[in-house]
């Protein structure tokens, strides 16, 4: 009668510990945010609920057979706590490397007139969306971003009076982080869709071509912009979407890490075809 009250205490309280364990680890889960506090509470929650089952069982055992485990329960929960702990800083961002949570380059853009002066940089850096069937395969197809060069002050004039391009979009990304970033690549995904013209309208019909697109800034200081402008000189309507990560060289130069981008708007770029005003 004892041993059985024991075990039905010893089960109340090893299970009241597991299930502690378990809610602490589940609060974790759904509230962690990317930090080496977080990563301990959800490993310490989990090797407790497992410690808890594995006391409890040992326990049990002693009960029926009169053997101790003290000392046989102690080195198991070590063991758990180890392999708990190794499991959870393995996959955690704190340990893992290349890997970052948390939205750290903030994507604007908006409609915008390309610049008719050049800026004091005397540069502008600027993607040019164009495609043409010709291309078939398309790995000799443009990619990156162009970059057109002036004296300070000057005067443009970007497609002539005999090409009608619009919309342009400028784009800004920003550096949430407090670090640098090295060699910043962002792939986006363009699409080309056909030209459905019914009398003087004209609408998109299916996607005739697609590829990603990768564009890259050699340097996004902490808390710093880059900026771009956007066009499409192709004859056929066009839609460029940002991806949801990106990656970027740390200052070593010797990893290559992904980082979260978190476009103000997931609709992406969407282009009219460019038009000819010349008769």
């Amino acid at each position: 009668m004892v041993v059985r009250e024991n075990i039905i205490i010893g089960s109340v309280i090893g299970l009241f510990f597991c299930a502690v364990g378990a809610i602490v680890a589940a609060l974790a889960i759904k509230y962690a945010a990317a930090s080496i506090l977080w990563d301990f509470i959800l490993g310490g929650g989990i090797a407790l609920a497992l410690a808890s089952v594995a006391t409890l069982a040992f326990y049990v055992s002693s009960q029926l057979t009169g053997r101790p485990f003290l000392m046989a329960a102690l080195l198991v929960n070590i063991g758990i706590c180890f392999i708990v702990g190794g499991i959870v800083w393995h996959y955690s961002a704190a340990g893992s490397e290349g890997k970052k949570s948390g939205a750290a380059l903030f994507v604007e853009y908006a409609f915008a007139s390309l610049p008719t002066t050049v800026p004091s940089e005397g540069r502008v850096d600027h993607l040019d969306l164009f495609y043409s069937p010709d291309w078939g395969d398309a790995a000799n197809a443009p990619t990156g971003l162009g970059g057109r060069h002036g004296d300070p002050g000057q005067k443009w004039d970007w497609h002539g009076p005999t090409l009608k391009v619009s919309p342009n979009y400028r784009c800004q990304i920003t550096n949430l982080t407090t670090e640098p970033m090295f060699f910043v690549e962002i792939v986006l995904r363009v699409y080309f869709k056909e030209v459905i013209r019914d009398l003087a309208n004209m609408r998109s019909g299916d996607v005739i071509h697609s590829r990603d697109w990768p564009i890259m800034f050699n340097k996004i200081d902490a808390g710093k912009q880059v900026i771009f402008y956007a066009s499409n000189q192709s004859r056929y309507f066009a839609y460029a979407a940002f991806p949801s990560t990106a990656s970027y060289a740390d200052a070593s130069n010797k990893n290559r890490l992904q980082v979260e981008v978190s476009p103000v708007a997931w609709g992406g770029m969407s282009f009219n075809p460019a038009e000819s005003t010349s008769t």
